[in-house]
């Protein structure tokens, strides 16, 4: 006969006393990273790194995919998480608000999408709260060091754009509410319209240097 065991509520704490020393050392196993992608609706992820910084940003574990959303086809046929499926209905419904902005696969359900121009990446985001842009080194990750060009990028658009934020912070779980979707694709298409233009600029600056 087969036994069945009974479910309950356990603090996280007794199980790991230590977030640094126990729960970080746990979660980077990599079977608790497949179950991870399982729950994040990421097809597979794999520890970059503990402990990582990049500018003023420390992160705990930097975990990458080895794939690439963009030239995936079966992305459409595969089984999202919950929440892969909010962020594939978001970017779904930016890319028919704005469809100029972006090209994306039919079933892509990331968080980040990688847009290279010249020597610098752009990078849309979405999380469950908000959305932003990041731009950094073309090739590059959370461990580089950035170059001198993305820094003067950053001080152009600081300067062009001053005071408008890097990110738009909804409020809590705001991918779970459709009515703020609206916002924050504007948000993005109007942030996403800038970075372009400043990195271009910065970059025909750049080209002229060197000419």
């Amino acid at each position: 006969m087969v036994e069945f065991g009974e479910l309950v509520t356990v603090n996280p704490g007794q199980a790991w006393r230590h977030e640094e020393h126990h729960f970080t050392p746990w979660l980077v196993q990599q079977e608790n990273l497949d179950k991870l992608s399982a729950e994040t609706g990421l097809p597979l992820l794999e520890l970059v790194g503990r402990e990582m910084r990049e500018g003023s940003l420390r992160a705990d574990v930097v975990a990458h995919s080895p794939y690439n959303f963009l030239r995936r086809t079966d992305m459409a046929n595969r089984e999202l998480s919950a929440l892969g499926q909010k962020r594939h209905d978001f970017w779904r419904f930016y890319t028919r608000e704005y469809p100029a902005d972006l090209t994306l696969d039919p079933g892509y359900a990331g968080s980040n999408i990688y847009e290279n121009i010249g020597d610098l990446t752009v990078i849309p985001w979405l999380i469950k709260n908000g959305v932003g842009v990041y731009v950094r080194d073309k090739g590059s990750n959370i461990r580089t060091e950035q170059s001198e060009l993305v820094n003067r990028f950053w001080a152009v658009l600081r300067e062009r754009y001053p005071g408008v934020p890097d990110e738009l912070v909804v409020g809590k779980n705001a991918l779970d509410d459709r009515e703020k979707w609206t916002e924050m694709a504007a948000w993005l298409h109007d942030r996403l319209r800038g970075v372009r233009y400043v990195v271009h600029q910065v970059l025909r600056e750049e080209n002229e240097t060197r000419s």
